[in-house]
């Protein structure tokens, strides 16, 4: 049975855009199909480290596995594109996160789902919004334009490339 899933990828180190679409390209070799993507969006960090600045994007993705095999697989994609876990909040080549696997509630060691952060950072919610705009919280059953609109707009993101654009520059063949 295909899920439908929302992730949530980031990158701030070396050629910030190739990393996106390599991590694209690294989930559809491993059967994680995007269907819809976001405009890709420059955005400053979050966490108080101090680094560079982010390019974030969100996709609508099908996948046939459980949340935890799709765990591992962008585990995997983001270790074969030099992913460094070394500091919270800090610089990364890619970070992939799963926001929404269908209607499912996981809470455990190794995986939240809904991912616990989407109602506090516009760099997920603009882009997840652009998306589809009527989208639920799972938890709370209250759209996720509730909680975008409680956020300061300064901390909204700004475009960095529009999602066609960088679906036609990643080679993506997207709904």
């Amino acid at each position: 049975m295909e899920n439908e899933i929302y992730l949530g990828f980031g990158s701030n180190l070396g050629d910030r855009l190739e990393n996106l679409k390599m991590a694209f390209a690294g989930l559809k070799e491993r059967g994680v199909v995007c269907e819809k993507m976001s405009t890709v969006f420059l955005t400053s960090p979050y966490g108080g480290v101090e680094q560079p600045d982010f390019l974030n994007c969100v996709g609508k993705f099908s996948f046939c596995g459980s949340p935890q095999s799709l765990l591992r697989t962008i585990s995997h994609v983001e270790n074969s594109l030099g992913r460094v876990r070394s500091v919270r909040w800090g610089p990364r080549t890619i970070d992939i996160d799963i926001l929404l696997f269908g209607e499912q509630i996981i809470e455990s060691d190794t995986l939240t789902i809904p991912h616990g952060d989407i109602i506090n950072r516009a760099f997920v919610l603009v882009p997840l919004l652009e998306i589809d705009g009527l989208i639920v919280d799972p938890r709370s059953g209250r759209p996720y334009s509730e909680f975008l609109d409680r956020l300061d707009r300064s901390e909204w993101p700004g475009i960095y490339m529009k999602a066609g654009d960088f679906a036609r520059a990643a080679g993506l063949e997207v709904k």
